[in-house]
């Protein structure tokens, strides 16, 4: 597994050590479905080491996140850099995406 874990009481930061793509989005797409289905904490992904994002990786955020919110439980996006939150904001995602 690429993605290592912080467990916090009422969500767990999701962190990666490798850049999102194809396949390792399929990876955390596998691993937040594991999780969203054995825990009951919101989700967190930690994009620190994420350099770039393009269209199928924020179609995949979306994807999590509707799986999220239709469970009542939050999946957000933090440390993400000035490039990463630009292609977010110009998808009109912020709201949805990043961490408050």
């Amino acid at each position: 597994m690429i993605f290592t874990k912080k467990e916090e009481e009422n969500r767990c930061i999701f962190s990666s050590s490798e850049q999102l793509n194809p396949r390792t989005l399929k990876e955390l797409i596998e691993e937040m479905h594991n999780f969203l289905q054995n825990d009951s904490r919101d989700a967190i992904i930690d994009m620190t080491n994420v350099e770039v994002v393009d269209s199928t990786i924020l179609a995949g955020f979306m994807t999590l996140y509707n799986n999220f919110n239709n469970n009542r439980r939050k999946f957000r996006i933090i440390n993400a850099n000035s490039y990463v939150k630009r292609v977010i904001e110009l998808a009109s995602l912020e709201t949805f995406l990043l961490e408050e």
